[in-house]
């Protein structure tokens, strides 16, 4: 499975190595500021990068979206990458109010066989998953 990033961030630059770590390949990185996203991508190895998140929509080797951004771009972008057929993985805080949540809830149990997880930045942390 591919992963985009959207976010440059604190987020991104945890996130990459884990998912690395788990035997994932960060396909892309997505940033407001193509430049920045462009060096932080080089700095974390990532081949692709792009100033545009939407231009990920259409990238068939994104199959599991990460959200990393600012929570007032969470519902757009959440919303955009379940139409898109995108796995989404979105984290804390959900939107900015109860309103937005529930529609982002709502997109995501419209599909029950396209993953969407709301968790924060601490999902890797080894005292926090559940054993199996």
């Amino acid at each position: 499975m591919g992963i985009a990033i959207i976010g440059t961030g604190w987020g991104a630059r945890v996130q990459v190595p884990a998912f690395r770590s788990a035997g994932l390949e960060v396909v892309a990185l997505a940033g407001s500021d193509a430049a920045k996203t462009e060096r932080i991508a080089g700095e974390l190895g990532v081949a692709s990068s792009t100033g545009e998140w939407r231009e990920l929509l259409a990238r068939p080797d994104a199959d599991v979206v990460s959200i990393v951004t600012p929570p007032d771009l969470h519902h757009e972008i959440t919303l955009a990458m379940l139409e898109a057929g995108k796995h989404v993985l979105c984290e804390k805080p959900t939107a900015r109010d109860a309103a937005e949540a529930e529609e982002m809830l709502a997109a995501a149990q419209a599909r029950p066989r396209q993953p969407a997880l709301i968790h924060h930045e601490l999902r890797f942390l080894p005292a926090l998953i559940r054993p199996r």
